[in-house]
């Protein structure tokens, strides 16, 4: 498949404090239509892969994703995490890491994290980084959501590439 430069065929999320903030959760602007689940899912039903990538095991991601009810948005099999790949998200080897092993194209992949020195190391392994929070999440994913047509602003779905893959073992194109 080739991929214009510009072109975002996934997103990758941290979870803790970018889509699960405590703070949050009762804030006006995730009550406010579309919520951030009804843009996940639109991106996700025009074939953008949407993949988390969380500190510590699988399981806490899970709980934090089951909190704000974005658990059934999230494949199980697109939730990564440091404990995983055996590295620090402040490290680009671990960007590095997780495109081979998620099968990701770096330069067409959107990664969004609220710690800055997380959003520079997948920058430097060729990410497009964005340092954010909850209501630019949001924001920044509407220009990415289908019109009514089938197409979208700027992302083109993943076709119909398989996204399965077994735990700890690199995705095989």
């Amino acid at each position: 498949m080739t991929t214009h430069p510009n072109q975002i065929t996934a997103f990758v999320f941290d979870v803790a404090n970018t889509l699960h903030d405590e703070r949050q959760l009762f804030h006006k602007e995730l009550r406010q239509r579309p919520t951030l689940k009804e843009v996940l899912t639109r991106l996700q039903d025009s074939g953008t892969r949407l993949i988390i990538f969380a500190d510590g095991g699988i399981a806490g991601a899970e709980w934090a994703l089951n909190q704000v009810n974005l658990d059934d948005v999230f494949d199980h099999d697109d939730i990564f995490t440091t404990d995983e790949l055996k590295g620090d998200k402040n490290k680009p080897a671990t960007y590095e890491r997780l495109a081979q092993i998620a099968g990701l194209a770096p330069a067409s992949t959107a990664y969004f994290d609220d710690k800055r020195e997380n959003v520079e190391a997948a920058q430097n392994a060729g990410f497009k980084g964005v340092h954010t929070n909850v209501a630019f999440i949001k924001a920044a994913l509407a220009e990415y959501v289908p019109n009514g047509s089938g197409a979208t602003a700027k992302a083109a779905g993943r076709g119909g590439q398989d996204r399965k893959r077994q735990r700890h073992k690199p995705k095989q194109r």
